[in-house]
């Protein structure tokens, strides 16, 4: 009996399917290879057999495939953890949209792109690989930058300190607070979510189950330009003539009244732009942090 290529595609998705649930059952990672075509020279191939060297790219790309593969999975809690290979890096950023439907909270980064394979496996390729993983944005800013303003006129003396980054980004995570929360109040610009009638806009479909993490998902909503400009600090003085000092027995006294972070520039949505981290693969990421203060100062500097 010969199948028909429809049965033999059921039969294919049917036996994926079950291994899939196995490796789930038996708590193994999964690895999907995909994007190469095997024994293309066919004398070669009756001289040497198969699998002797004479394999090339395939541009053929199932990525919708794929997809509704782990959404099948998903769907009955049976999605093992995954690693995907494709031979041809057209299709980096394909899976790398993919594994971003499909992450959940049973473990971290449960499905992943598998190192640069094969023909690629050598520095371009590899390279190729990570910029296409990280062109959501950088923390790493394009360039930092200062400014010291001193100024005195007369008895008065003015300092300003600017400081400044351009050119990174920052991954807002309070934004899921402010837009799908909904045990707490959420910003009105949740009504312009997504809807079949309300296509041109920015802001994810509203949801109430997040069963297979939903907007709680990593995407670029979340991903803001971190640039900003800020006075960092303001400070006025003013010294007291010396002829009024004589008659209170002062060499010197000088009167100041200051400011820190006076005000930013920025187009940043959250708290405080300037966010900060001494962990590696936390930086640019915002978890509500805690804003810098605006800081009021008065004093004197004396001396007899």
């Amino acid at each position: 009996m010969v199948l028909t290529k429809e049965e033999e595609l059921k039969f294919k998705t049917a036996f994926m399917l079950f291994v899939g649930k196995e490796y789930h059952k038996l708590d193994w990672a999964m690895q999907l290879h995909y994007g190469c075509k095997r024994d293309n020279n066919t004398l070669m191939f009756e001289k040497l057999g198969p699998d002797t060297g004479y394999d090339c790219i395939n541009n053929y790309a199932p990525s919708a495939q794929m997809a509704d593969f782990l959404n099948a999975l998903i769907v009955t809690d049976e999605l093992p953890r995954t690693v995907i290979y494709s031979l041809n890096p057209n299709d980096n950023q394909a899976i790398g949209t993919i594994l971003g439907c499909f992450q959940d909270s049973t473990a971290v980064a449960k499905i992943q792109q598998g190192s640069a394979w094969w023909f690629n496996d050598h520095k371009t390729g590899m390279q190729d690989q990570m910029i296409s993983l990280a062109n959501l944005g950088s923390p790493i800013p394009d360039f930092t930058y200062g400014l010291n303003i001193n100024m005195e006129y007369k008895d008065f003396d003015l300092t300003l300190f600017f400081q400044g980054v351009q050119g990174n980004d920052i991954f807002n995570q309070k934004k899921y607070t402010y837009y799908f929360d909904y045990s707490n109040n959420v910003v009105k610009e949740a009504m312009n979510g997504w809807t079949k009638t309300n296509r041109n806009t920015g802001i994810p479909i509203m949801k109430t189950q997040n069963t297979s993490g939903g907007n709680s998902l990593p995407s670029e909503f979340y991903i803001e330009d971190g640039s900003y400009l800020r006075l960092k600090n303001l400070q006025l003085g003013y010294s007291l003539p010396k002829k009024w000092l004589e008659a209170i027995r002062f060499n010197k006294l000088r009167v100041y009244a200051g400011v820190q972070n006076l005000f930013t520039l920025t187009k940043y949505s959250g708290y405080d732009p300037e966010v900060s981290s001494n962990v590696l693969f936390s930086r640019g990421i915002d978890i509500s942090s805690y804003p810098n203060a605006r800081t009021f100062t008065f004093g004197f500097n004396a001396s007899f």
